[in-house]
C-alpha cells in the first residue's frame, strides 16, 4: 500500500526537480529506462542500398570488418586472391547515417569499415571512406585491394 502513495509523490517531485537515479525506486527506474531506450530502426524503408565490392588483387587473404556503434564489430568476410567480397550497406540520405542489417532486419549503425590481411586486419588496415553527409546518400564502392604485412592498399575501379 505504501508504494501507491510513494509513486505519485515521486511524480510530483520530478516535476519540481529531477531526482538523481539512485533516489528513484527500482521499478520506476526500470520503467523510465524502457521508455527512453533507443531502439534500432528496422528494414530498409527510406534507405538507399550501397553496394561494396572488394576484390583481392594481392597474394595475402583479406579480412573485412564493419565497426558498429558501441564498440561491436561484425566480420564481413575473408577474401582469397582473385576473389571478390560483395556486401550491401545502407545509407540514410536524410541523416547521412550508414547501417548494416542484422539477420532480424534491424539497422546497426556502422562507424567504419576496414579490410586488412587476415589475422592482422586492424593494424595493417585500409579504411573505406564513408561520406556520412546529411542530404547525400553514400555511393557504391568497388575496390581492388592488396594486403602487405604493414599496410593494405586499395584503389577504386
Amino acid at each position: 500500500m505504501r508504494s501507491c502513495r510513494v509513486l505519485p509523490a515521486l511524480f510530483l517531485l520530478a516535476l519540481a526537480a529531477p531526482l538523481p537515479a539512485e533516489e528513484i525506486p527500482g521499478a520506476a527506474l526500470g520503467a523510465l529506462a524502457a521508455e527512453h531506450t533507443a531502439k534500432p530502426g528496422h528494414g530498409t524503408e527510406g534507405l538507399v542500398a550501397v553496394p561494396v565490392e572488394i576484390t583481392n588483387t594481392g597474394e595475402t587473404a583479406l579480412s573485412c570488418t564493419a565497426g558498429l556503434a558501441h564498440w561491436y564489430s561484425q566480420a564481413l568476410g575473408t577474401v582469397s586472391f582473385g576473389a571478390t567480397l560483395s556486401v550491401t550497406l545502407w545509407s540514410d540520405p536524410a541523416t547521412g547515417a550508414v547501417t548494416l542489417l542484422n539477420p532480424k532486419g534491424e539497422q546497426m549503425a556502422v562507424e567504419r569499415v576496414w579490410c586488412g590481411p587476415a589475422g592482422n586486419d586492424w593494424p595493417a588496415r585500409y579504411e573505406l571512406p564513408l561520406l556520412r553527409r546529411a542530404g547525400q546518400a553514400e555511393t557504391a564502392q568497388r575496390l581492388d585491394c592488396s594486403a602487405g604485412a604493414q599496410a593494405t592498399a586499395c584503389t577504386p575501379r
